[in-house]
């Protein structure tokens, strides 16, 4: 379902960044969207590794100058995701 969402709005003009865990997904991903002439970044990141999302945001950062829109496709309920407190 984010890979819908994602390829919507990229078709729609919006450049994305696609993280997963699985990074020749993000990849196929992604490359659909370039394929499509959009803009895409694939990123591979545990969402449970709070340094990997730090990197990661830094790199959304670095190549778009920031994000508007985020679409948490990450499930489950995990007493280890990283949080604002803690």
């Amino acid at each position: 379902m984010c890979g819908t969402m994602v390829r919507a709005l990229a078709a729609a003009g919006v450049k994305v960044a696609v993280l997963n865990i699985d990074v020749k997904a993000a990849e196929t991903v992604a490359g659909d969207i370039r394929a499509a002439k959009g803009e895409a970044l694939a990123i591979q990141v545990d969402v449970l590794d709070r340094q990997v999302l730090e990197r990661s945001a830094e790199r959304v950062l670095q190549t778009f100058g920031g994000a508007t829109i985020l679409i948490n496709g990450a499930g489950g309920i995990n007493s280890k995701a990283p949080s604002e407190s803690g």
